[in-house]
């Protein structure tokens, strides 16, 4: 008996469902895509969700997966800082992590917000993998910069503002608060650059430049906590 050409596609449609795991027509749908080589054409069959509960859950795993592609990065500092630690400072390997270090902390946060995958949990880990980043510069790169008295005193006075303004988080809203505004931003920013600036920019100059950026930062972070005046608890 003469197959027609509908059998043919019907036997190849079976075939895939073989090769697939035995996939059910009701659990999953075949779109045709047609791929040209020279002048004939041959069928390709993707493997799509159906019903809408398939697409909800299918959704919901492309989410996950590019979730943690941000998350990934951001543990990925940890392990840059805890590296850059072992490091002696100001020497090429330094610069090329303490660089990765950066780069990863702008990029998780766009990855984040592009793919609308900000959450709670990446709020958190990157609080933390920002904490931990600070503090291994300031214990590799502070003893070695000959700062005046005055700006140790205004770095005590603005870490000083810094534990108030996480109290008063505790207190208002019963959680740890670390607030993404511009001005922190740009206080990160000029951190950042701080140690690349070093061999050709006095340091206290440098310093007092940071320092008016942070108090600004810190005050202006405790005036929107203590107002209840939050507007981005989460984001990065």
């Amino acid at each position: 008996m003469k197959r027609g050409r509908g059998s043919g596609l019907s036997l190849s449609i079976q075939a895939f469902y073989i090769r697939s795991g035995g996939v059910s027509r009701k659990e999953t749908s075949v779109y045709p895509l047609y791929r040209r080589h020279g002048t004939q054409a041959h069928p390709r069959f993707v493997k799509q969700p159906g019903s809408s509960t398939d697409r909800i859950k299918w959704e919901l795993q492309r989410r996950f997966r590019l979730k943690n592609i941000a998350n990934s990065i951001t543990l990925s500092r940890i392990a840059f800082s805890l590296f850059l630690s072992a490091l002696p400072p100001f020497t090429f390997r330094f610069y090329a992590v303490y660089a990765l270090c950066g780069v990863s902390d702008i990029i998780d946060g766009i990855i984040a917000r592009k793919t609308n995958t900000v959450s709670a949990f990446g709020s958190k880990i990157d609080s933390i993998a920002d904490l931990i980043f600070m503090l291994v510069c300031m214990l590799k790169v502070f003893p070695h910069t000959p700062f005046k008295n005055c700006i140790w005193i205004w770095i005590a006075v603005i870490a000083m503002i810094r534990v108030v303004n996480i109290i008063s988080g505790f207190i208002c809203v019963k959680r740890f608060i670390s607030l993404h505004t511009a001005m922190n931003k740009l206080t990160g920013g000029l951190l950042f650059i701080f140690p690349f600036t070093i061999s050709f920019i006095d340091v206290n100059d440098s310093a007092t430049l940071i320092c008016i950026s942070a108090t600004f930062a810190a005050v202006q972070e405790g005036h929107l906590i203590r107002t209840k005046q939050i507007f981005d608890l989460d984001g990065k």
